[in-house]
């Protein structure tokens, strides 16, 4: 009994120090600002509804909270975050433990969890990827927790955690459709016909009704986005798909995650499991035949990792011992090697120089946009120039006459730009703000009166010429950091418009990334 409590407390322990250190690593109070995306979803939350075109509606609402009660400073967005990925250990812990796990298997399987950059990019930032993870891992927990007991209520847990998975965002359907198609061939069939596993689809059904009833109602636009978003996605080959998830989970993790695959595909002990490894395999195979991005499936690596670091404990732990445990450490020593590069540790002369190492040593990861041009990499640069884009434009519009202000409005293309200013628009006095991407294009007004001074940024001059009478250019955005079309961007005022009020608000429509 004393035996088995001392293990346990040594267990807890353990869990413990790694839940420390992922709130250190994550929430670490050094920042460059606030991500593009982050200034966009903090004007989201502003405007709770059921959807939105490019995003379902939890995300919003989990900040909307943090804003009535700690704020939406920096500090609170990352630390909610980094909560997120202290939950997805906890899971990962249990799933170890679920399966025979001991004490080196759930040492080893957080440590790779703690230490894949990927995970730590998007736990120390507020976006929708940490919430998607965390579902992912709730519904994969359950499964494994099906899988051990054959109970078949997890069914139902499982839905709610689809469920909600669905409404932080819509990658969750390629673990769903994985899946079943993974339930067809294996003998795991058998729960086509438990009324458990149809009400836990339900229950999906249920929670994510709201969202596809605002998608019918609002035109489908959400279907127009993802059909545009898809056809500017690059294809990649299984083999650079497979390259770049290596680098982005931590180059030293990758025997743990290819040993857990072979555990749950052909190893007679994790024979049980081994829906899960070709749930696996169909979510590769869809994301590549559909051209999805590398990330889209990096959650599922957490139960490989579960898996693994089972098996390993079963083959090596014992026999090499000393082996097993410098790897643990030479997983952590990489992991914290790459930390600088995937969330803000370094001044920014000092990443520059640490960024033309590592620089040589990733592969040309798929980014939403294209960087060449930028300084710093995309995540980064997209903290940079914000405030001083806001000041700008607060700059001009404090030199219109007070007629002229009563009358001005902001014009801008993209959401980041729109998201910044909403953002700082108190602090430096800003006019109302007009875009039509993304979701702006819902909130902008129907007309504007043919007498408003449009002060704007990112149009091309002609353009300007054949809208207005009037053009002349008042000012210039400058951050010497920030992404490349955000930086040394010159403002224009107008004024007197050519063609009806109405038609330029309309072609201001932009729904694609």
């Amino acid at each position: 009994m004393k035996k088995s409590w001392t293990k346990s407390n040594k267990e807890i322990m353990i869990l413990c120090f790694f839940i420390l250190l992922k709130v250190v690593i994550c929430a670490w109070p050094f920042e460059y600002g606030y991500f593009r995306d982050e200034l966009y979803y903090i004007a989201l939350s502003h405007h709770l509804d059921w959807g939105y075109i490019d995003v379902p509606p939890l995300l919003p609402l989990c900040i909307a909270l943090l804003r009535y009660t700690i704020g939406n400073s920096l500090f609170a967005l990352h630390l909610f975050s980094a909560m997120t990925g202290v939950v997805i250990l906890i899971f990962t812990w249990m799933m170890v433990k679920k399966m025979g796990g001991k004490l080196f298997a759930q040492v080893l399987a957080l440590v790779c969890v703690t230490f894949a950059p990927y995970y730590i990019a998007t736990e120390s930032m507020c976006n929708y990827d940490c919430l998607e993870k965390l579902f992912w891992v709730l519904a994969l927990y359950f499964l494994v927790a099906l899988l051990t007991s054959e109970n078949k209520k997890y069914w139902i847990y499982f839905g709610i955690a689809v469920g909600l998975g669905l409404m932080s965002k819509f990658d969750m359907l390629w673990l769903g459709v994985g899946i079943v198609i993974a339930l067809i061939l294996t003998s795991q069939r058998k729960y086509f016909l438990t009324y458990q596993f149809w009400l836990g689809g339900i229950i999906t059904l249920f929670i994510v009704s709201p969202y596809l009833i605002w998608i019918v109602n609002n035109d489908f636009l959400t279907l127009e986005y993802f059909v545009n978003y898809s056809s500017q996605t690059q294809p990649i080959t299984i083999f650079e798909r497979i390259k770049e998830q290596t680098w982005a989970l931590n180059p030293l993790t990758l025997p743990v995650w290819i040993i857990g695959l072979y555990y749950f595909l052909f190893n007679k002990t994790g024979k049980k499991f081994r829906l899960l490894g070709i749930t696996f395999v169909a979510v590769m195979f869809l994301c590549v035949i559909l051209h999805t991005k590398f990330y889209l499936s990096m959650p599922y690596y957490i139960v490989l990792f579960a898996g693994g670091a089972v098996c390993t404990e079963s083959f090596f732990a014992e026999r090499y011992k000393a082996s097993c445990s410098i790897y643990i450490v030479l997983i952590a020593v990489v992991g914290l090697f790459f930390i600088p590069y995937v969330r803000p540790i370094l001044i920014i002369p000092t990443f520059i120089k640490y960024a033309k190492i590592v620089d040589h040593i990733l592969p040309d990861f798929q980014t939403e946009r294209d960087v060449k041009q930028t300084i710093i990499p995309q995540h980064f640069a997209d903290r940079f120039g914000w405030e001083e884009m806001a000041a700008e434009f607060g700059r001009i519009c404090n030199s219109l006459s007070e007629e002229e202000r009563k009358s001005a409005v902001i014009v801008v293309r993209n959401y980041g730009e729109v998201g910044a200013l909403d953002f700082y628009r108190e602090k430096y006095n800003l006019p109302p703000v007009i875009c039509g991407h993304l979701q702006y294009y819902l909130w902008k007004p129907k007309d504007i009166s043919e007498k408003i001074v449009n002060i704007s940024m990112r149009f091309p001059i002609d353009d300007l010429r054949k809208t207005f009478f009037n053009v002349k250019q008042v000012g210039m955005t400058y951050c010497e950091y920030a992404i490349y079309y955000e930086n040394n961007q010159p403002v224009y005022l107008s004024k007197n418009f050519k063609i009806p009020p109405g038609k330029a608000l309309q072609s201001l429509k932009s729904i694609s990334m």
